[in-house]
């Protein structure tokens, strides 16, 4: 998340929080990751898992197509 969100500042990708991050699990994020983490959440780019994100799991294949998606297509 942390390069995706750096990736979007950098190319001056404005990125709107339309909500607040609130995933079970935002305990676990390293602090150097949060701003990433709660913009990129908040703006409806990362959606969890069943209301959870889990920021030490593997990211998966098609995890990372959704994502790249949603970017693409906002």
């Amino acid at each position: 998340m942390v390069i995706i969100y750096r990736t979007l500042k950098t190319k001056g990708v404005e990125i709107e929080k339309t909500t607040e991050a609130t995933f079970f699990g935002m305990d676990a994020v390293a602090s150097y990751a949060k701003e990433a983490v709660e913009a990129l959440t908040g703006a409806g780019l990362i959606a969890g898992s069943n209301g959870k994100i889990n920021p030490k799991a593997n990211t998966t294949r098609a995890e990372v197509a959704v994502v790249l998606d949603r970017i693409l297509n906002k």
